[in-house]
């Protein structure tokens, strides 16, 4: 894939700058994944790189873009005025596909764990916008719809890191089994469904928030001494609501949870209390601290996973569950 992207695409349009993993001559270069304002760990796509193994700038991206318009003598003006005809309605290859005032508007976005992008061009009137962002923040499409026509709005400013505060929890979903875990990463608020990864939710007004990836919003609802306790789930023209679970104390020891938990493959967790602060570690990987999310649950603070703590008829921590892409994986306590 690599000396494809080279010898049919970089190559013929001079893009000097692009390739698949960093170069060793680009190491000063390379912008730092974020989470947030937390530092991340870039992904690696060497196994499926046509997904989204792309290292570029935002000159080099100019270029493509001109030579998308035609703007440049290529070879490739051919080839890529093809893959902007829809083959279904609103879809090239490779391309989102719409009209507005200016005219035709050709666009994609991209997005990894620590990384965000987006690419506009308009055929019509020459003009292009490439965004990039060294954080997993999905407004870039905003920002770059926003330059190239102040009509389309911006995001609607997150609230402060304390503000959310209010809204975080664990809400139940009746008697469906699944639960939302409601948390944020600095002014992220993030929804996370049983079973399934934290999604990033954005204000739309007061105690509503929408999702970007799904078409689907949450509402947050006040008792009458106007404390969060519960929340809405809008979705599919269906509204669920759930009962915000009540939370035990945070202390500054977790003696219920500390010990030693196997799995059926012979794999542990051990868990640790370290002044204070919960932490643990698999067989055979480095120890991990991780963060309450709610009654008996915990997150992972470096990866994208959760672990529920489950107890017997007595009360007493017997056994955890790690909930992570999509599989759930039970360990015993050790006596």
């Amino acid at each position: 894939y690599e000396d494809l992207v080279q010898t049919e695409v970089c190559g013929p349009l001079n893009m000097t700058s692009t390739s698949c993993r960093p170069r060793p001559q680009d190491a000063s270069r390379v912008a730092a994944a974020h989470r947030g304002l937390q530092p991340g760990v870039a992904w690696d796509f060497s196994a499926m790189a046509g997904c989204g193994d792309i290292n570029s700038t935002a000159t080099d991206m100019l270029i493509f873009a001109a030579a998308n318009m035609g703007q440049n003598k290529s070879p490739l003006h051919e080839a890529m005025r093809k893959c902007q005809t829809p083959v279904v309605p609103g879809q090239g290859l490779g391309w989102g596909i719409g009209h507005d005032a200016k005219g035709k508007r050709v666009a994609h976005n991209g997005g990894t764990g620590g990384f965000a992008s987006y690419l506009c061009v308009l055929p019509d009137s020459g003009e292009a916008v490439i965004v990039l962002a060294n954080s997993a923040y999905r407004g870039v499409d905003q920002i770059g719809q926003h330059t190239l026509d102040g009509e389309y709005p911006l995001d609607v400013l997150p609230p402060k890191a304390a503000a959310l505060d209010e809204l975080l929890g664990v809400f139940p979903l009746g008697s469906t089994g699944a639960e939302v875990t409601i948390t944020r990463e600095e002014r992220q608020l993030m929804a996370r469904l049983s079973g399934q990864e934290a999604i990033p939710v954005y204000p739309v007004s007061g105690d509503r928030f929408e999702y970007r990836v799904v078409q689907a919003e949450l509402t947050f609802g006040r008792n009458r001494s106007g404390e969060i306790n519960r929340l809405v789930l809008h979705q599919n023209g269906q509204h669920l609501e759930a009962l915000k679970q009540p939370t035990q104390p945070q202390t500054s020891h977790h003696d219920d949870y500390t010990g030693t938990y196997r799995m059926a493959s012979g794999r542990e967790f051990s868990v640790k209390d370290d002044r204070g602060n919960l932490t643990i570690r698999l067989s055979g990987q480095q120890r991990l601290p991780v963060v309450q999310a709610g009654h008996d649950r915990f997150e992972y603070k470096d990866v994208e996973a959760q672990v529920s703590f489950l107890r017997d008829a007595d009360g007493s921590v017997n056994r955890l569950v790690l909930h992570q892409n999509g599989a759930h994986v039970e360990a015993a306590k050790k006596p």
